[in-house]
């Protein structure tokens, strides 16, 4: 049983693509946040507003010389400052979710200022977390937090400036060299109206694509005063409102990445898919709209899941062992000059002809390589035949076409024979027999009519051309063909 190998000759090395072992799976997806809800407190201990955050609570201020702006309320405490339900005017408030939540200083009031505090720096107060792993290179990052605005017996303002920052910083302390919070632009931020209800949780919630390396996330207004849009709320008509406070919970920071890479079932086994991510809708390419999809063939499969106007995706491929025979022939071949990678079908124990023991392995010479594979599933034997070839790039364009509106041959276009390489069209000039240039066309697909500049019609006649060429992802030279085109009226 032959099968010819899919590869791709715009890169120095090809792949056939590796399979990782997995009979069966769970959609897993985990909270990367300690005590998002603010609940975990042992011992139960009062902190002050002069204080600070407890250390039992896992979080902490990125700028530690600011811990009189943030606080902590728990059902626990007794100290009307900070117990659970908070009372002020009218309102009650219960926390989002869980035993706790967490009050902010967001937003200044006129004159405000606290003993041994420089009030050239613009207030504000920061809860900060280490998140439970390290975010990895492209993880689609689903970041999801509560917003509500603290009840308050005098005046205060109300924002609508808060947002969520992941940032890499060993210590987790976004200072200056004064010890102040530098200039952070957060990657979530809300984008709905000023935040005035007493009565109700705000969603703030976004995508983020990781860089990498990120481990901390900080909760906070990153605005400075001059650019915090504000309303100015006078319940007892009086001349300075006080400072503004809002409580946030239940903070999400949770990587979307439900599908395995490869899934390998053996004979007689089933197979679902799990893509289940919190309220999202679903879409696979199958057509399925569930989190789940069973699977009774080989293929590759993929997902996207929508919440709200956030875009999350998956791609997994199921591999039936059934499909392959105990022993197989795989046609592949590399481009002359150039090597391949030659990966295992299928996983387990691997024992290449050349000794290795590896999934795969680089090969520059042409000839047979044989692979035995023993997995669960049973025990396979593969043999790559490899070739080698000539992989130059062939393009060809007519030396005539006619223009007259008689659908055959009405356009000039370039006929493609670039089998195995990956090109795109630089320029393409044309000239009269004078040397001048009468049409040039930069970028995108050739399908040349015959106008030119102007929009008029070139009579019949010969005319010179240039096309300019490169090749995507590859070593080569940009290619020029020169020649000669008629156009026949």
């Amino acid at each position: 049983m032959a099968f010819e190998g899919k590869v791709n000759c715009m890169s120095k090395i090809f792949y056939i693509v590796p399979i990782i072992w997995s009979n069966s799976f769970f959609s897993f997806s985990q909270n990367l946040v300690p005590n998002p809800y603010f609940d975990e407190l042992s011992p139960c201990e009062y902190i002050s507003r002069l204080h600070g955050l407890s250390q039992q609570s896992a979080w902490f201020e990125p700028a530690p010389k600011r811990s009189a702006l943030v606080q902590l309320f728990h059902e626990c405490f007794d100290h009307d400052e900070v117990k659970i339900p908070h009372t002020a005017l009218q309102y009650t408030q219960y926390p989002k979710k869980g035993k706790g939540m967490l009050s902010l200083l967001v937003f200044p009031g006129i004159g405000y200022s606290i003993v041994n505090y420089d009030t050239t720096y613009t207030i504000r107060g920061f809860a900060a977390n280490e998140l439970l792993s390290t975010l990895d290179r492209n993880d689609q990052v689903f970041v999801r937090f509560y917003v509500m605005p603290k009840a308050q017996k005098i005046a205060y303002y109300i924002i609508k400036s808060i947002g969520l920052y992941l940032y890499s910083d060993e210590q987790g302390y976004l200072v200056d060299d004064r010890g102040m919070i530098s200039e952070i632009d957060p990657q979530i931020t809300y984008q709905g109206p000023f935040i005035d209800d007493f009565n109700q949780w705000i969603t703030v919630q976004g995508k983020y694509m990781a860089k990498g390396g990120e481990q901390y996330i900080a909760i906070g207004n990153f605005k400075p005063d001059e650019e915090t849009e504000h309303i100015f709320i006078d319940t007892l008509r009086l001349v300075s409102p006080e400072t503004t406070m809002y409580f946030i919970d239940d903070v999400l920071v949770e990587v979307f990445n439900p599908l395995p890479d490869t899934v390998l079932v053996c004979a007689g086994e089933k197979v679902e898919l799990n893509a289940a991510f919190h309220e999202a809708d679903y879409y696979w390419n199958t057509g399925g709209r569930d989190s789940v999809l069973a699977v009774q063939r080989s293929g590759t499969y993929h997902v996207t899941a929508m919440i709200d106007t956030l875009e999350f995706t998956d791609t997994t491929i199921v591999v039936f062992a059934e499909d392959f025979q105990p022993e197989t022939v795989i046609d592949t071949f590399y481009c002359s000059g150039e090597r391949i990678v030659l990966h295992a079908p299928v996983p387990g124990q691997y024992l290449w002809s050349t000794g290795a023991v590896t999934s795969g392995i680089t090969v520059g010479d042409k000839g047979n390589y044989q692979l035995t594979v023993t997995n669960d599933c049973g025990r396979y034997e593969f043999e790559y035949q490899v070739q080698e070839r000539d992989c130059d790039c062939e393009l060809e364009i007519p030396n005539a076409f006619s223009p007259n509106g008689d659908g055959q041959n009405d356009y000039l276009e370039i006929i493609n024979r670039c089998r195995y390489r990956d090109w795109k069209m630089e320029s393409f000039s044309v000239y009269d027999k004078w040397g001048g240039q009468v049409y040039r066309q930069t970028g995108g697909v050739l399908s040349w009519d015959g106008h030119i500049w102007d929009g008029s019609i070139l009579p019949s006649g010969v005319y010179a051309y240039r096309l300019n060429v490169v090749f995507k992802g590859q070593n080569r030279e940009p290619l020029m063909m020169t020649g000669s085109v008629q156009i026949i009226r």
